[in-house]
């Protein structure tokens, strides 16, 4: 009697993993990939859109880096203060890191508008 129970668990386990995968593949078709012309490629440029200045966008870009570096500044004097005011032998403050995330993360967006 066992060797059946066996017998009929091994057929049916087997066969039902494989409609649970064939239910979740139903359930989730595969993505067809659009045509060429709906896929633009990143340097392809739109021709309805209305050429760029480049003189307003490096103004802009400038404008951007000079208020940037303004709350750096600020930032990193914060971030000077704090450390003054901490003793980082006995404990390691957790604002004290957050504002350094804060100062490197601000200095990367820098970075990279001055990059262009």
């Amino acid at each position: 009697m066992s060797t059946n129970r066996r017998g009929f668990l091994g057929l049916m386990v087997p066969a039902g993993l494989a409609i649970a995968v064939c239910a979740g593949a139903q359930q989730h078709p595969m993505q067809q990939p659009l045509p060429p012309s709906a896929n633009p490629r990143p340097g392809d440029v739109d021709p309805n859109l209305p050429p760029m200045d480049a003189k307003k966008i490096l103004k802009a870009n400038q404008q951007k880096i000079e208020d940037d570096v303004t709350k750096l500044y600020a930032l990193a004097t914060e971030l000077r203060d704090q450390v003054k005011n901490t003793d980082a032998t006995t404990f390691l403050s957790i604002t004290l890191v957050q504002k350094a995330e804060e100062v490197e993360k601000l200095a990367h967006q820098i970075r990279s508008l001055a990059k262009g």
